[in-house]
């Protein structure tokens, strides 16, 4: 190789470097221009804040990345190292796009939850925002990861055969994949009508399956329910749009609930409302909403009574009832113990009209005598028969 050739080559790389250098340069002063001036009004915004410190150097690393895509443009370097070096710029640049989205994604998802406040009284509004914010964030996440992933694969020659091929035989495919994936693609749809519609959100109370407890986890394929006892049931997110459910909080917390005693008939119903009312309005879980005493039904040997109360969530409905119920039997074993259930046994009066006469009572019963015997010889005049020996 003639010496003029070598270095004519070597000054062709030595240019490209530094073209590359200062593309790079370039794409980075333009990206924390652009930066600075998207963000300088809403830099003690919070989307702003967890942006910045989430998809800083992912975002910058893909704007050099991308400034070196179009330095290769002005570059004279052979073309084998044109190729190769252009094939791993783009790949990173895909990659370092991908992480920069999903970082966003979250900075969206924070920005978000951080100015809702969850231990209001009502936070039924907030429950909502989460819920939304959470599933839109996962389905956006498991897009731009798809995406990425084949934008990537798209990049290689094999790849693009092979896609050519699969799209030719797209019906066949997608009636196998379909067919293969029927519940997980149901459950991701599932997910995405959550989102939508919010049929279920984060805290909900809920009873499913015979269970009482909270929405604690929502993804686009399961649904994780926190029981009262501490217990977590996982169900599949379609159940929820395929199955009746009861939502306890689905447009408010208040919830009324009720206490039933089983008393004697004689219970002071006047006596046993007041004291009723009494206990109700110096609880402090009572909404001073309802609160109501009734005789609902009557049965053989006890009365049922029903006390109605309305509390601000179903958690503060339980102790508000728990404590009731106990206030209620103290008061009645102190202050009223006949009006407890009472097991009665009575005999039945007799009727009158009932009554059949009665027959005189029969002669006394006494040994028999000499006259009582009949004589054995009706010719003699009663006396016994002697016989000689």
């Amino acid at each position: 190789m003639p010496e003029t050739e070598i270095v004519e080559q070597a000054t062709n790389a030595a240019l490209s470097v530094g073209v590359l250098v200062v593309a790079g340069f370039l794409a980075l002063g333009v990206h924390l221009l652009a930066v600075r001036g998207i963000f300088r009004l809403g830099r003690s915004d919070r989307f702003a804040q967890e942006a910045t410190a989430r998809a800083k150097w992912p975002a910058r690393t893909t704007s050099v990345l991308l400034g070196l895509l179009g330095g290769m443009l002005f570059t004279e370097l052979p073309e084998g190292v044109t190729e190769g070096l252009t094939h791993t710029l783009l790949v990173l640049a895909i990659i370092g796009g991908t992480v920069t989205l999903m970082r966003l994604a979250v900075a969206v998802e924070v920005s978000i939850l951080s100015g809702l406040d969850m231990d209001a009284e009502d936070n039924s509004w907030a429950r909502g925002r989460t819920t939304r914010a959470i599933l839109l964030r996962r389905i956006s996440s498991a897009l731009i990861i798809m995406v990425g992933v084949g934008s990537v694969l798209l990049t290689f020659e094999t790849a693009r055969t092979v896609g050519t091929s699969l799209l030719a035989s797209a019906g066949i495919l997608g009636l196998v994949v379909g067919v293969a994936a029927q519940s997980t693609l149901a459950n991701i749809v599932a997910g995405i009508q959550i989102a939508v519609a919010e049929p279920i959100r984060i805290d909900d109370v809920v009873v499913v399956e015979g269970q009482w407890g909270n929405i604690e986890q929502l993804s686009l394929t399961y649904v994780v329910v926190r029981t009262w006892d501490r217990r977590r049931v996982v169900l599949p997110t379609s159940y929820f749009v395929s199955t009746p459910f009861e939502n306890w909080s689905m447009y408010g917390q208040q919830i009324i609930g009720d206490v039933v005693w089983q008393l004697d008939h004689r219970v002071p119903m006047n006596a046993m409302r007041q004291e009723f009312h009494r206990m109700v309005d110096a609880h402090d879980l009572w909404d001073g909403d309802v609160a109501v005493l009734q005789v609902i039904e009557v049965t053989g040997p006890t009365v049922k009574v029903r006390g109605l109360v309305s509390a601000h969530n179903s958690h503060n409905a339980w102790d508000l009832r728990c404590a009731l119920r106990e206030g209620i039997l103290v008061w009645l074993a102190e202050h009223h113990p006949y009006a407890l259930p009472t097991t009665r046994l009575l005999e039945a009066a007799e009727d009158p009209s009932a009554r059949r006469p009665t027959s005189p009572p029969p002669p006394p019963m006494r040994s028999p005598g000499p006259d009582d015997v009949p004589n054995p010889d009706p010719a003699r005049t009663g006396e016994w028969p002697v016989v000689d020996r």
